[in-house]
């Protein structure tokens, strides 16, 4: 074992820094001071073969320290070695699935060495600075992948960062032509990252915002509707209506309950849609615009009135 006057050793291993006590029995961890691979918990024990430039820096870990950058010359536990097959299954990195690579300059085992080694995981195509395979690191690729057209500080691809990412027509100064931007949705939400109209009702200049679609309409509920429309058509057009088709019986007693295409009001309460709906004196419906039962609609009056003709206003047989 590691004899207990060994000094301790801090490594500079970029996301791998660690720092060992080497008086510690136990077997040894990445790093740790070792005579013989038996002192490593698991792995090899070796000096590690850093790269240095042209004075003999430390280019990369592992280290002695972040400050000194000097490679270590002593012997100390790494997960795998190098050699000819050191980014290959195989060479070592056998105790952990999702690290089956051998990072060789710093002997430890990782999840990836290039692109390549992330197809087929379900946590991104690109292999980072650290070895780990994610969605992104930059905004373009994100945008190359059509997978959105930012990418977070959690390498996660969205459709925007700010409210600029939702109105622009380059992204990232990239020119985006096919990508539709809808003018009503200007804002970055700030609880998915999506274009959006509205997070919440502060956002809409009138009316509230529907939580579900993200967009400000007049209404959800029937409590933010007054009379003379005191129901919300909160199925289809979230508009505030006189009636609503499926609760007729309640809102329409009398009535019918019909849609008024072009009408401001769209779903009002109305006695009839059909002649048969009507009775004599008032036999006949005048659907087309008031949609009230009458003596005789204008444009029937031939059939209404034989003997006369049909009053516009009145909707009554003329003597």
């Amino acid at each position: 074992m590691v004899s207990a006057s060994a000094c301790s050793v801090i490594v500079d291993t970029d996301s791998y820094t660690r720092e060992s006590n080497s008086s510690s029995q136990n077997l040894g961890s990445t790093y740790d001071p070792c005579e013989r691979d038996l002192d490593c918990e698991r792995g090899i024990c070796r000096v590690p073969g850093c790269a240095t430039d042209s004075f003999g820096s430390c280019l990369r870990p592992p280290c002695s320290s972040a400050s000194s950058g000097e490679c270590i010359e002593e012997k100390v536990c790494l997960e795998c070695g190098s050699g000819p097959q050191a980014f290959q299954p195989g060479s070592g990195c056998n105790f952990d699935p999702n690290r089956v690579l051998c990072r060789f300059s710093a002997g430890l085992c990782v999840e990836c060495v290039e692109d390549e080694d992330c197809s087929g995981t379900d946590k991104g195509s690109i292999c980072t600075t650290e070895n780990v395979c994610v969605e992104c690191v930059q905004n373009a690729d994100c945008i190359n992948a059509g997978s959105g057209y930012a990418c977070t500080s959690e390498n996660v691809c969205v459709e925007c960062l700010s409210e600029f990412d939702c109105t622009a027509g380059i992204f990232d100064g990239i020119i985006q032509p096919e990508r539709e931007l809808d003018a009503l949705s200007a804002m970055c939400s700030q609880i998915d990252s999506t274009c959006v109209e509205c997070d919440r009702d502060e956002h809409c200049e009138s009316g509230v915002c529907d939580e579900n679609t993200r967009r400000c309409v007049e209404c959800t509920v029937d409590s933010q509707c007054a009379s003379p429309t005191p129901y919300c058509d909160w199925e289809l057009s979230q508009r505030c209506v006189e009636c609503v088709p499926s609760r007729a019986d309640d809102h329409c007693p009398e009535s019918l309950c019909i849609l008024q295409e072009f009408d401001e009001v769209p779903l009002t309460c109305a006695p009839c849609v059909t002649d048969e709906q009507c009775t004599s004196p008032t036999p006949y419906c005048d659907w087309e615009l008031s949609q009230r039962c009458v003596e005789c609609v204008p444009d029937r009056a031939d059939d209404h009135c034989p003997d006369s003709s049909c009053d516009p206003e009145t909707m009554q047989c003329t003597t």
